[in-house]
């Protein structure tokens, strides 16, 4: 087990709220699930040690993160990141929608 890496801080860009939407569209890939970006469209995060009620596809997250050391597992797609002070919304009319393309 890797050690555990350390709070994000208020100088860490990564102590900033961010915004995206849970997704299984890269399954396929290796990447069973990930988390989009909002404002970066190219950053995949896979979320490590998530809580499983945030786990739907289609589920939006509001949350802080900070990239970990651990396995990503095989997926190429996303950098595995710790998610906190995570808050969610489903949007319904997307849940089962694949990403749009960017």
């Amino acid at each position: 087990m890797p050690p555990a890496d350390p709070p994000a801080t208020d100088q860490d860009p990564t102590a900033l709220f961010h915004t995206g939407r849970v997704t299984t569209a890269f399954a396929a890939e290796g990447c069973p699930l990930l988390v989009a970006l909002d404002r970066e469209p190219d950053v995949f995060l896979i979320p490590i040690g998530l809580d499983e009620r945030y786990t739907r596809n289609g589920t939006q997250l509001r949350f802080r993160y900070r990239p970990s050391r651990a396995s990503n597992g095989g997926c190429l797609k996303g950098q595995p990141a710790v998610l906190e002070d995570i808050t969610a919304s489903l949007q319904p009319e997307k849940a089962n929608s694949p990403l749009p393309d960017r």
